[in-house]
């Protein structure tokens, strides 16, 4: 029998993981940065209808 260390090394999955985590979330704040001043959010913004405002005649069938 020979002896082998085998042993596993997990350190670089755990820093790939990191490393993918603070790409991913730099990536994020970069496409969220300006979001909120294009000017189809404004028009989306100003003109979409709320539904607290709708108004709904009849309700509901009563079948006997």
């Amino acid at each position: 029998m020979s002896s082998k260390n085998n042993t596993f090394k997990f350190d670089k999955f755990m820093k790939d993981i990191s490393t993918r985590e603070t790409a991913g979330k730099a990536r994020v704040s970069e496409h969220m940065r300006g979001q909120d001043k294009l000017p189809q959010r404004e028009y989306n913004r100003r003109y979409r209808e709320l539904w607290q405002n709708s108004v709904k005649y009849g309700g509901r069938d009563e079948k006997n």
